[in-house]
């Protein structure tokens, strides 16, 4: 696609958007339940293939509402990878459980279905599965896991807006489908999220978390007329300028997907055989979206540092970041939760041995990975797809 053509699209869409803002700033409706944010809502989740959809006003709250609606509580444990943003673990922690650290799949390089299966125990509650830079996560056999156990999937789809597994989206398995709307993700806020799901007892359990009185009318539903007045006291609700804006910006969701599959097509080809490195490679059943944070590749061996090669290519005008989260399952502010009680408080208390994780996919990920920047998933040329070869080849 010619630069022009993009830059008129990128231009009609933040067009778009400052018009239907400066329309609703007009009549007023900056605040609470104007009839648009619920169109949004129901839009969404009929995109992803679900029956409910509820905003809130980050991911990480997103999250802590559906586990909230799960049932997890103190006592639990969630299975996460450590492979992932911090706010798909703090969640946990905050409702009192305890995260269990799964090793991602060594080519996929998202939760491994074999890892959870290893780390389920009588205490397993939930399991929250991370589509990592938009590559989904082993869906398939990660269900067939969970088959026949009383264990809630959550979909964390923060990095894969539009992905698929098979014929169905990411966010349609799980009993939750998760996502962030922050102002750097493809379907942007500013801030914002939304929490998709089929049954109507979860909904209104997730919107009795964040929404105070929203829905209270049902709150008999679910046997919580108590909280009729109240809710549980959490007011998470995402700001209605922000469903404008992301509601513009789903309506180009499929197009900067398209565009970014076929680039990452491209770079698959021309990097899939260089030796060197290593690129992921999802099972054929997954379809990537979103695309956060950009392209990962491997730096195999250690002859030549990850920062030289970062160096070298930004010489070229190519970016590219580093691995950008820590090793979530050797802090010990998630491996032993009364060490972290401690420092959050200043209270004494029991130390707990932190738990001993070995997770040498995700190891080698934290020590290797460098991510190509978005931008070039947008706007890839022959001339970087070549400089990109000739540097990695020679490393």
């Amino acid at each position: 696609m010619h630069p022009l053509q993009r830059t008129l699209i990128s231009t009609h869409r933040r067009t778009r958007q400052i018009v239907r803002v400066a329309r609703a700033v007009w009549r007023g409706e900056v605040s609470r339940y104007p009839a648009f944010v619920e169109a949004f809502e129901r839009r969404y989740a009929e995109t992803v293939g679900r029956a409910y959809g509820l905003s809130l006003c980050n991911g990480t709250s997103a999250l802590e509402a559906a586990l909230f609606a799960a049932g997890v509580g103190p006592g639990d444990e969630v299975i996460v990878p450590s492979c992932t943003f911090h706010a798909s673990i703090d969640p946990i922690v905050n409702a009192g459980a305890v995260p269990v650290f799964a090793d991602v799949e060594e080519k996929s390089w998202t939760l491994s279905p074999v890892e959870v299966q290893a780390k389920i125990t009588p205490r397993t509650r939930a399991v929250i599965a991370v589509h990592l830079w938009g590559i989904p996560a082993a869906m398939g056999p990660l269900l067939a896991v969970l088959k026949d156990r009383n264990i809630t999937l959550i979909e964390d789809v923060s990095h894969a807006h539009g992905a698929r597994w098979g014929d169905r989206a990411c966010g349609a398995f799980g009993r939750f489908g998760v996502f962030s709307l922050q102002g750097s993700k493809p379907v942007a806020a500013g801030e914002g999220a939304m929490v998709v799901t089929d049954h109507w007892a979860d909904f209104v359990r997730l919107s009795m978390w964040g929404h105070f009185d929203r829905h209270s009318a049902h709150f008999g539903d679910i046997d919580a007329e108590e909280f009729c007045h109240t809710g549980v006291g959490y007011k998470r609700r995402m700001a209605p300028l922000g469903a404008l804006l992301a509601d513009v910006d789903l309506d180009y969701l499929s197009y900067y997907n398209r565009l970014k599959r076929r680039n990452v097509g491209r770079l698959d080809a021309e990097l899939g055989d260089v030796p060197g490195i290593a690129i992921a490679r999802p099972s054929r059943e997954a379809v990537r979206g979103g695309f956060y944070q950009g392209y990962p590749i491997l730096l195999l061996g250690d002859r030549v540092s990850r920062a030289t090669v970062q160096r070298t290519l930004k010489a070229e005008g190519i970016d590219a970041i580093a691995y950008p989260f820590p090793l979530h399952h050797r802090l010990r502010v998630y491996t032993d939760l009364a060490y972290r009680h401690h420092q959050l408080t200043g209270r004494q208390v029991a130390p707990a041995p932190p738990a001993a994780y070995s997770l040498p996919v995700t190891e080698q990920l934290a020590d290797h990975l460098i991510l190509l920047a978005p931008r070039h998933l947008l706007t890839l040329s022959q001339t970087t797809l070549n400089t990109l070869r000739r540097i990695l080849s020679a490393l």
